[in-house]
């Protein structure tokens, strides 16, 4: 939608913008290296540079190895680090509201600042927080249809099914 220059669709991707600028020094949410505006195709709309991640969680759990085959992270490992990110987050007094693999950044630590890194030498970073919106609807639980509001347990929740996809 922000592609053919939907408003509202452009008002989101401005917040998200807004809220990784004003939170970059945290370890556990995807560092806002700068931002501007774009003109494609006669359409201008926001947009935002970042660190070139490894891969997402969902590059490693639904796509074929070779491509990150040298990528030497156990399941328990990744699950290990997705929750003690989404503490870390949590801790900081952030709600996600779109917890999935496909917004969990797999850096190393030539990446990001080596002093929020363990031994394994990788860290998981959330990336596309939701806003308002109500999320990826497979990932959330049901009480969702119902209110619709932002929690840190349907965080919980929705890292649950993403420990689910990471062990099938």
């Amino acid at each position: 939608k922000v592609a053919k220059g939907d408003p509202e669709s452009i008002m989101v991707v401005r917040e998200e913008i807004a809220f990784l600028c004003e939170h970059k020094d945290k370890p556990v949410i995807m560092k806002c290296l700068g931002h501007g505006n774009v003109n494609l195709r006669g359409i201008t709309r926001p947009a935002y540079a970042m660190p070139r991640a490894l891969c997402t969680l969902a590059d490693l759990i639904f796509s074929d190895p070779p491509e990150h085959a040298k990528i030497k992270i156990t399941k328990e490992q990744l699950i290990i680090k997705s929750w003690q990110a989404l503490v870390d987050l949590h801790s900081l007094g952030i709600c996600h509201g779109d917890v999935k693999p496909q917004n969990m950044f797999l850096y190393c630590d030539a990446s990001i600042d080596s002093q929020t890194t363990d031994h394994q030498g990788y860290n998981v970073v959330f990336g596309d927080f939701a806003g308002n919106s109500v999320g990826t609807l497979p990932y959330q639980p049901p009480e969702t249809f119902k209110s619709g509001e932002l929690t840190m347990a349907r965080d919980v929740y929705s890292m649950g099914v993403t420990t689910w996809c990471v062990l099938e």
